[in-house]
């Protein structure tokens, strides 16, 4: 019996990307074919919230004693146990199970949830284990757990690990045929339980392995660099060439609780990253020769949704995202592409109105036109009565104000972005943006002039192109979703998604076109000192350079009928299936964790 423990804060709900792998992952048929038991473990943040509402709808409560709730067939020892752990550890659990559907709703599992709320275990009086455990985090591993006592994210995270292991003893994860159960750490949050098992002396029944969704020094690193990926990741490669670790080219990152968490991931079982140059980073930081560390530390790439679409469909999505273009701009374009992502700097969005910008000649040359929908906000969800009063007194989405006579409309960053678009709007003749800060994709969120029966399915199978040309994109699921559906992906060479898709169709697809904005593709000829120095005009040229090279591959991809459509749709459905969670489990995941 194969028991796998996953420590997330998505234990409950899924919020991102971590959210969706293991919805993806834990549905599969290769994974369950391997796994009996799927145990989420999490912090529990807010014990005032009914036991059964906290774990989230189809979900049983089966022990949490702070609410008298003991439902289900536990069994009288394992609550004994708990209760035990509780009272040694100034904690309160709360276990129960929950059913996770696979997004395409084709499969559904049931996984437990194990909540632990830590705020107590520093109550005076207790009984220094705690303490201890820090102490020895300090003494064998570096890392500094007093410099971040009141970083709670920091802090929660190393408490978890104590009861999360005295209680995945007790609810037999842990068992007699021989097999260990797995801990994966997903990101930082898991490492203080998986440096736990060691640090107790618990190797002998839990293995641990650490799931790199990214790798968090280094998406700082890019953020803060005025290089952006491209000073990034050429300083680094420079490094590593010269057997530097990242703290030695960009100075110390000790003063980043994440990175004196993630720089130990070496010391677990395994390590998964899901892509090229996340695996890359993690050997920066870890300080580690991937190379000459065998099989220990590995790519496993996302999968990606592979739902199943025909052509009549897909010509009927395409025909209505043009309807509703048509209803909102008063012209209908030719070529139709989307970006649906979070308004954060890693995803790049100047560079979706730079490329336009390139495309402009071509499109021009050809006599068409191509419009841009960008979906990201990052404001409140606007209600229908405002969306009614914006789109009637200006016009909106396709015109934004800011203000207080518009205080519903742009606010931080999408005022930002906002004012790009509006710039590239007034100078472009062949090329539009519209810019929806909205969540959702129907007639009440994003206005009138959705035909009825539109929403979001439309806008991923109806578009002829997805952006995501991300400075710091791990892998991007969202940015390929719309492969399996013939859409023409364009991401960065960074993208671990770029190296997934490389995996999937070795003789290439016309599916996906990568960007290389950070010169990944080529060779670095720089010394250290001169990659530092890359800044905001260096990768400015870089990116212009890139965009005119990107325009015209795209241009040449561009579906111009209904046969070039269902072609590409063809090759989509052939390649989604590759980069489905079946064959991801089955190719990489799994023989990672030696199953």
């Amino acid at each position: 019996m194969q028991s796998v423990a996953h420590v997330t804060h998505e234990a409950v709900k899924k919020i991102g990307g971590i959210g969706a792998v293991l919805q993806g992952l834990l549905t599969s048929s290769a994974w369950r074919a391997k796994v009996d038991r799927d145990i989420l473990v999490g912090p529990w943040w807010d014990t005032e919230t009914p036991a059964h509402e906290a774990l989230g709808p189809d979900s049983q409560v089966r022990y949490c004693k702070k609410q008298g709730v003991n439902e289900g067939p536990l069994g009288q020892n394992i609550s004994h146990a708990l209760a035990a752990i509780e009272a040694d550890l100034h904690v309160n659990i709360l276990y129960g199970t929950r059913r996770m559907a696979a997004e395409d709703g084709t499969a559904a599992q049931d996984v437990e949830v194990l909540l632990i709320d830590v705020a107590g275990m520093d109550v005076p009086g207790g009984n220094g284990k705690l303490n201890d455990l820090k102490y020895t985090f300090w003494a064998e591993y570096g890392i500094e757990c007093g410099r971040f006592e009141n970083n709670w994210d920091f802090e929660q995270y190393l408490r978890l690990g104590l009861p999360a292991l005295a209680a995945l003893r007790a609810l037999g994860a842990v068992n007699g045929t021989g097999k260990k159960c797995w801990i994966i750490s997903h990101e930082y949050m898991g490492m203080g339980t998986c440096l736990a098992v060691k640090a107790t002396g618990q190797s002998g029944i839990f293995q641990t392995a650490f799931h790199a969704h990214e790798c968090a020094t280094a998406r700082r690193l890019v953020e803060d660099q005025p290089g952006q990926d491209l000073g990034f990741y050429s300083a680094m490669r420079v490094g590593l060439a010269g057997g530097m670790k990242i703290d030695d080219v960009f100075g110390s990152q000790a003063d980043f609780y994440k990175h004196q968490l993630v720089r130990n991931a070496h010391r677990l079982d395994a390590v998964m990253a899901v892509g090229k140059w996340t695996l890359t980073e993690m050997s920066a930081v870890t300080g580690t020769n991937v190379t000459a560390s065998g099989a220990k530390f590995r790519v496993a790439y996302n999968g990606a949704p592979a739902w199943k679409l025909d052509a009549t469909t897909k010509h009927r999505s395409r025909a209505m995202l043009r309807k509703y273009l048509a209803n909102l701009l008063g012209w209908e374009p030719t070529y139709l592409l989307t970006h649906v992502t979070r308004l954060v700097p890693s995803k790049g969005l100047w560079r979706d109105v730079g490329l336009l910008k390139a495309m402009e000649p071509h499109l021009a040359a050809e006599g068409t036109t191509a419009v841009l929908i960008v979906l990201s906000t990052e404001g409140r969800v606007r209600t229908p009565a405002e969306v009614h009063w914006m789109e009637h007194a200006y016009g909106w989405p396709a015109v934004h104000r800011e203000g207080p006579a518009a205080a519903c409309d742009l606010v931080g960053s999408e005022a930002r972005f906002g004012a790009l678009v509006q710039r590239h709007n007034v100078m472009a003749r062949h090329t539009r943006i519209v810019y929806i800060n909205q969540f959702g994709f129907d007639a009440s969120l994003i206005g009138a002039a959705v035909p009825e029966g539109m929403d979001f399915n439309e806008l991923r199978q109806g578009t002829d192109v997805e952006l995501g040309q991300s400075t710091y994109e791990p892998f991007g699921i969202a940015q390929i979703e719309p492969i399996s559906f013939g859409g023409i992906c364009v991401f960065s060479s960074a993208c671990g998604c770029a190296a997934a898709v490389e995996d999937a169709a070795p003789t290439g697809t016309i599916g996906a076109i990568p960007a290389d904005y950070a010169g990944l593709n080529r060779p670095v000829t720089l010394s250290l000192t001169a990659a530092l120095e890359l800044g905001a005009s260096e990768l400015h040229v870089q990116e212009a350079a890139v965009q005119k090279e990107i325009a015209k591959a795209l241009f040449a991809a561009l579906p111009r009928n209904k046969a070039d459509v269902e072609r590409q749709l063809v090759e989509g459905q052939r390649l989604g299936n590759e980069m489905g969670w079946d064959a991801v489990a089955r190719r990489h995941i799994l023989p990672a964790l030696g199953m």
